[in-house]
């Protein structure tokens, strides 16, 4: 299961088992909405480090060389 899905299942779970008044259940679900998308950037940029690491060299580090 992947960061993002498993922040959205865990903010359903929350937002079905947490009697509030629907005001309330609705910032969780979009502070949940927004945790999804910050853990898929956190996964993405983690994924994209490790593939590409942090080289001085050109042709991975500058999607515009200029020569």
């Amino acid at each position: 299961m992947g960061a993002a899905t498993l922040v959205l299942v865990v903010t359903a779970v929350l937002v079905v088992s947490i009697p509030a008044p629907p005001g309330v259940l609705l910032a969780i679900a979009i502070i949940g909405v927004f945790a999804a998308v910050a853990a898929l950037g956190f996964v993405a940029t983690r994924i994209t480090n490790r593939a590409f690491g942090d080289s001085d060299d050109p042709e991975h580090s500058d999607p515009h060389p200029t020569q």
